[in-house]
């Protein structure tokens, strides 16, 4: 594609350094912390990001299920498959069942991701094929974790909420605690969606003492 000489293209992060504008908390009661995670990330988080204004919605606390895929090296030779050619295969899966991880581990795992990806099917040099759990060992684990998030002495997953650049901050907080509300509607009996931050108090502030010291600048 060509631009015309007057366009100048910059790479620029959608967000801004100070555009946490919002942090709540998922919690349920007999709930563990692997299934907070994905209402989180597969519910309430990509609800969130639609809005308008919003730059991103990252993850916080929790656990994440992985795949760990095991190749076995005396199957793969009785075959005739390598380990690159297995990798191969490994990258091919559709996204649904893997992430971007490449032979080692695979994400966004569940027990019914996981018996699908024991039966996905691997093209063997003789053209036939052999499900993927008749050459490897897979094993549903939790992945590592990068972060904790603790309230009150009690494990949550909590979601940041990201500002998009150039976006009316007050505006786009009093958006996403809306949609907080109606999504915690949504939410199954035993889960509870809870805003714990937003920046409203603190804009409504500046605004408040910036506005009292332009009328007493006038009076003077």
């Amino acid at each position: 594609m060509t631009l015309p000489p007057s366009v100048l293209p910059q790479l620029a992060s959608e967000g801004i350094p100070t555009g946490q504008i919002v942090w709540y908390t998922l919690s349920g009661i007999g709930t563990d912390l692997v299934e907070l995670r994905r209402w989180q990330q597969e519910f309430v988080g990509p609800r969130l990001s639609r809005l308008s204004g919003v730059a991103e919605v990252s993850s916080v606390g929790g656990m994440q299920p992985e795949i760990l895929v095991a190749a076995n090296p005396d199957s793969l030779s009785q075959v005739g498959l390598s380990i690159g050619e297995l990798e191969k295969h490994l990258r091919s899966i559709p996204n649904q069942l893997r992430d971007r991880e490449p032979l080692g581990s695979l994400h966004s795992a569940s027990p019914d991701s996981s018996q699908e990806l024991a039966e996905y099917p691997i093209q063997l040099p003789d053209g036939t094929t052999n499900p993927l759990s008749d050459l490897c060992r897979l094993t549903l684990q939790p992945a590592p974790r990068l972060g904790v998030f603790e309230k009150d002495g009690s494990e949550l997953v909590a979601g940041i909420v990201h500002l998009r650049a150039g976006e009316n901050p007050l505006r786009v907080t009093e958006t996403v605690l809306d949609a907080l509300r109606k999504l915690g509607d949504e939410l199954p009996s035993h889960l509870r969606l809870s805003p714990s931050y937003d920046r409203s108090p603190l804009i409504r502030g500046a605004v408040a003492t910036l506005s009292r010291t332009l009328v007493e600048a006038v009076l003077v």
